[in-house]
């Protein structure tokens, strides 16, 4: 998707090494193998397994999984369901450059 190869340009740009998954699913069968792991950048909307349903499985695998969660709702509509979670900040789409690091900044600290 635009949104993924935009994520993938901007991280690689701040200088992260990024591993992508095409979906929810395939997020979670490579996840068990990504042992140096700083974060997710999980967006909301996927086909086969959404991004609540990734979300619970990573964070079933790993509780201590940091996330920043994309998506075209607002971040008021995404705070409302994940905001008590720990390691998890959002980001509303489309989103830039200087947003992405700042996130990043505060999530990784």
């Amino acid at each position: 998707s635009s949104a993924l190869n935009i994520a993938c340009r901007i991280l690689e740009h701040i200088g992260f090494q990024v591993k992508t998954a095409v979906d929810g699913r395939a997020a979670v069968a490579m996840f068990p193998n990504l042992t140096d792991l700083r974060f997710v950048f999980l967006d909301l909307t996927m086909p086969h397994m959404d991004g609540p349903e990734t979300f619970r499985e990573l964070r079933r695998l790993n509780p201590d999984t940091r996330f920043l969660i994309m998506s075209g709702f607002s971040e008021q509509d995404v705070a409302t369901r994940f905001g008590s979670e720990p390691f998890v900040d959002f980001i509303e789409k489309p989103f830039n450059l200087i947003q992405v690091r700042d996130k990043l900044r505060r999530l990784l600290g």
